[in-house]
C-alpha cells in the first residue's frame, strides 16, 4: 500500500474514544480497533 497524501481533514472525536492501531518493524498495519478504521477509512483485512 502506498501512502496517502495528507487531506489536511479534521475529525472531531468524542470524549473516552481511543485510536488504536500498531505496526510491524516496516510500518505495516498489524492491529487497529474499529475507531481508528472509521477515522483513518482504511479497511481491515480478514
Amino acid at each position: 500500500m502506498r501512502n496517502r497524501t495528507v487531506t489536511q481533514n479534521e475529525f472531531e472525536i468524542a470524549e473516552g474514544i481511543k485510536l488504536i492501531s500498531s505496526t510491524n518493524t516496516r510500518g505495516v498495519i498489524t492491529h487497529c480497533n474499529d475507531e481508528f478504521v472509521e477515522v483513518s477509512e482504511f479497511a481491515k483485512k480478514n
